[in-house]
């Protein structure tokens, strides 16, 4: 659960509010679904 609260401000920063919701709807889903997701933006 840390994990995730330390997910949720970086994606903060290098996402825009649009994909946050995504996000958001991910988080409650699957935790690693964010590390995978982000990963897949980042690269």
């Amino acid at each position: 659960m840390s994990e995730m609260e330390i997910n949720k401000p970086e994606l903060n920063i290098f996402l825009p509010e649009g994909i946050l919701e995504f996000f958001d709807i991910v988080n409650l889903s699957e935790e690693g679904g964010i590390t995978k997701i982000h990963l897949d933006l980042e690269f």
